[in-house]
C-alpha cells in the first residue's frame, strides 16, 4: 500500500476519535475510517495475451462446426423436397398456362361451337357462322313497346339451339319484364317441358343464378332477363363461368330495357324490333318476323335483316329472299 491511502485512513480514524463516543455522527465516521480506499481494492486478473487469442480461437472453431452442421441439415431438406411430390396443387406457371388457354379459346371466336342461325348472309356475318356458344350475347328492344318481341328472339334462339343440342334451358326473369307462357313457348316450336323458369328479386340474384348454372355445366342454354342492365363485372363473371365448361358451352344470352345500354364484354349485341308477323287468310298468325339489328359483333360485322321464324323447322329464315343490310361504311366494331 502506498504513503497516500494510508495517511488517508490515519486522517478518518483521527476525526472519528474527536467526536462524542456513542453519538450516530461518531458511530459513522467510526465505519468510514475502516472502509478500503479504492486505490488499494484487488484488480481483476487479467490473461496473458497467448491465452487470450487461444480462447478466441477455441470459440471460434466450435462456431463454424455449428454453422457447418447447420448448413448440412438444411441442404438434406432441400434435396428431399425435390425428390418428393409436390401435394400443394399446381405450381404458378401452370395456373398462368391454363389462364392463358382460356384466354386464348376465349378470343378464338367459335372454338367451343357455334349455333348458325340459317341465313346466309347473317352468318357470314357472324364469326365463325353463327353465334358462338359459351360466350356472351345481349337482346334489347329497339324501342318502347318491342320488349315481347325481343324476348320472343331470345326464345326461338332458344328453341334452336334445343332443337341441334340435348339438355334443358333455364330462364332467370327479374321484375318488369313479360312472363312466357306454355301455349307461347309452344307457338314458338320450344318444349315447355324443357325450359326451367326462375323468378328473381333483382338483378344481383339473376346474375348469381346464372352464374351458378353456368359453373354446374348441366344445361344447354341459359338465358337472363334483368332490369338494369349489364354491367361490365356481372358480364366479366358469367364470360369466365361458361369458359369453365368440360363439355359442349352452352348458349348464353342477356336481354336487357333498350334504356339501360351499359359498356359491357358481350360478343354480339342485338337490337330487335317487331316486323309484322306472317297471317294466314284467316288472319291468324303464321310466323312470326323481327326485325333484327346487329349492333355491334366482335370479330364480325353488323347489319339489319327481317327475320321470320319456322317454328316447326326451327330456323330462321328471310322473307321472299329480301335482306336489308346496314352500310359496310360503318365497318366491324367491337361489342
Amino acid at each position: 500500500m502506498s504513503d497516500i491511502p494510508r495517511r488517508r485512513i490515519a486522517r478518518r480514524r483521527d476525526i472519528a476519535a474527536r467526536l462524542p463516543p456513542g453519538s450516530t455522527l461518531a458511530m459513522a465516521a467510526s465505519k468510514w475510517s475502516r472502509s478500503t480506499p479504492f486505490h488499494t481494492r484487488p484488480q481483476a486478473k487479467l490473461l496473458p495475451r497467448r491465452d487470450y487469442f487461444r480462447a478466441v480461437r477455441n470459440r471460434l472453431k466450435v462456431f463454424l462446426f455449428c454453422s457447418y452442421l447447420t448448413s448440412c441439415r438444411s441442404w438434406d431438406g432441400m434435396e428431399r423436397s425435390r425428390d418428393e411430390p409436390d401435394e400443394q396443387g399446381p405450381s404458378t406457371a401452370e395456373r398462368l398456362a391454363e389462364l392463358r388457354a382460356r384466354l386464348d379459346a376465349e378470343r378464338r371466336p367459335g372454338a367451343g361451337g357455334v349455333l348458325p342461325l340459317g341465313v346466309a348472309d347473317l352468318d357470314a356475318r357472324l364469326p365463325g357462322g353463327g353465334l358462338g356458344l359459351g360466350l356472351l350475347h345481349e337482346v334489347a328492344p329497339e324501342g318502347a313497346g318491342d320488349e315481347a318481341s325481343a324476348l320472343g328472339f331470345v326464345l326461338a334462339l332458344v328453341a334452336r339451339h334445343l332443337a341441334r343440342a340435348a339438355g334443358d334451358a333455364l330462364l332467370v326473369v327479374a321484375p318488369g319484364h313479360p312472363i312466357p307462357y306454355g301455349h307461347g313457348l309452344t307457338g314458338l316450336g320450344l318444349d315447355p317441358g324443357r325450359l326451367l323458369l326462375l323468378e328473381a328479386e333483382a338483378d344481383a340474384s339473376v346474375f348469381g343464378a346464372l352464374e351458378e348454372t353456368l359453373r354446374a355445366g348441366h344445361l344447354a342454354a341459359v338465358a337472363g332477363l334483368v332490369a338494369d342492365g349489364l354491367p361490365l363485372k356481372p358480364g366479366r363473371r358469367l364470360q369466365l363461368a361458361a369458359g369453365s365448361f368440360r363439355t359442349a358451352p352452352p348458349l348464353l344470352l342477356i336481354l336487357r330495357p333498350g334504356r339501360a345500354d351499359l359498356p359491357n364484354g358481350a360478343a354480339t349485341r342485338w337490337r330487335i324490333a317487331a316486323g309484322g308477323a306472317a297471317r294466314d287468310r284467316f288472319g291468324c298468325t303464321l310466323r312470326p318476323r323481327w326485325r333484327a339489328r346487329l349492333d355491334r359483333c366482335r370479330n364480325g360485322r353488323p347489319g339489319d335483316w327481317l327475320l321470320e321464324w319456322d317454328h316447326a323447322a326451327h330456323r330462321f329464315d328471310l322473307p321472299d329472299g329480301v335482306a336489308r343490310r346496314a352500310p359496310d361504311a360503318r365497318g366491324s366494331r367491337a361489342g
